[in-house]
């Protein structure tokens, strides 16, 4: 298991699996990598993002 996954699994645990917080949380996710590749910014950073 990589560290994104382990993240994703230890977030599921963190909202005690409420679906409206999980989706938010990936949503962010996903909003703040996009911006990141459109930003130019190598992947250390996006990762970090």
């Amino acid at each position: 298991m990589n560290k994104i996954e382990e993240l994703a699994l230890a977030m599921i645990d963190y909202n005690n699996g409420d679906p409206k917080r999980i989706q938010h949380t990936t949503k962010v996710h996903a909003y703040a990598s996009m911006i990141g590749k459109c930003e130019g910014l190598d992947e250390v950073y996006i990762k970090t993002l």
